[in-house]
């Protein structure tokens, strides 16, 4: 039975499944639980349940064009939006397109060349640390790619005549990267931000402007909370500047201080010593870690499941720790597939004992399903 965009699915050699949101070559490309787009070949998926089953009553037309119209309308390349559609099981195609202001009658290329403006959105945001209102324990800075291009990046901070590369790399369509973390103490010394930046696709494509602005950031922007809104990105309110528009600090928006003595406080804080200069952050250095039981131990006869297990979380544990001590910037766990135990037993003690780090899974292309990836240390202001 072919799969189509739609239809729900289960992985073969893993747990877990989704919904089919595209299909390119042999590869189906399944939105899971946790809001991510897996590729997987079509070889290593089983279907739970067909769309098209779901969406056709016993008087409509079974026939495969109307099949085919309805699985091409369903794409929505928008992810602040493809949540909401892919799950959207009761409502009909007629009603999505009432309420997203299109037909249903249009193809997905159709639908992309009257839509590609209208998403073609990026991003520089703000956000206070630890669910904070404003910036008093410091702010996250993200990079939202809201289009369909892929975006080269590179993204510093200026003090006078000085520049501070904070990030630079390759940002995938609908992607929003955590692009560094600036502490309170760090205000006063930044003057603005600059974001350069090149858009292209992968085929042919029409070529748009380069992206070269500075960003002139004042301090008490970033200590008063009426400067982040609730918005469509983050689940906290956020500061958020849409690049390619102006940007301008009015005196009017000094009304929106929470007082006086927030301004007071800012010009009161010691201006650091202008010869002490910002760091080039180093490039990543990523750690690679084999967890398969004949790669720690020369022999498993006689050892239980249980002791095995032991052994590679003992590794994982000791692997990590070196990692953090050294300063690495990412660590890989492979772990294999099998049945998801050693898997989901290294996540728990990231979750439980390594609140404060992040960590997904690595590259599919490099390594499947099989291992996980730990961000340990992400743009931080390095001085010297």
């Amino acid at each position: 039975m072919a799969i189509c965009v739609g239809d729900t699915v289960r992985f073969l050699n893993d747990v877990g499944g989704g919904k089919v949101t595209r299909l390119k070559d042999n590869t189906a490309y399944v939105l899971i639980e946790e809001g991510f787009e897996v590729p997987v070949n079509v070889s290593q998926l089983i279907i739970i349940n067909k769309k098209s089953d779901e969406k056709t009553s016993k008087n409509e037309d079974k026939t495969p064009e109307k099949n085919i119209k309805q699985n091409d309308f369903l794409i929505n390349y928008n992810y602040a939006e493809r949540e909401e559609i892919a799950f959207d099981d009761d409502l009909p195609v007629s009603k999505v397109a009432e309420n997203k202001n299109y037909s249903s009658d249009k193809t997905i290329n159709e639908y992309k060349k009257s839509s590609s403006k209208q998403n073609d959105n990026i991003f520089i945001a703000f956000v206070p640390e630890n669910n904070k209102k404003d910036g008093e324990d410091g702010v996250s800075v993200y990079l939202i790619n809201d289009s369909d291009f892929i975006l080269l990046y590179s993204i510093g901070i200026n003090e006078g005549n000085e520049h501070a590369l904070l990030d630079s790399g390759e940002a995938d369509g609908f992607e929003k990267i955590n692009i560094s973390t600036i502490a309170k103490e760090s205000y006063p010394t930044i003057k603005s931000i600059t974001i350069q930046i090149i858009k292209f696709k992968k085929g042919i494509y029409k070529t748009e402007n380069v992206i070269n602005e500075e960003l002139k950031i004042k301090s008490y922007k970033l200590l008063t909370d009426s400067t982040f809104k609730d918005n469509e990105y983050f689940n906290n309110p956020a500061w958020i500047i849409q690049l390619g528009t102006d940007f301008n600090d009015d005196e009017k928006e000094k009304q929106s201080l929470k007082n006086i003595s927030e301004i007071i406080l800012v010009k009161e804080i010691v201006e650091p010593d202008l010869s002490i200069k910002f760091k080039k952050r180093p490039e990543p250095v990523l750690t690679e870690v084999d967890l398969h039981i004949n790669q720690l131990i020369d022999s498993t006869v006689g050892l239980s499941h249980t002791e095995m297990l032991n052994i590679q979380l003992s590794k994982f544990r000791s692997e990590l720790e070196s990692a953090i001590k050294n300063k690495v910037n990412k660590i890989v766990f492979i772990h294999g597939i099998g049945n998801g135990t050693l898997k989901m037993a290294i996540r728990k003690e990231l979750d439980d004992l390594y609140k404060h780090l992040q960590y997904q899974d690595a590259s599919f292309k490099e390594y499947g399903f099989g291992a996980t990836m730990v961000l340990l240390r992400k743009g931080n202001i390095v001085k010297e």
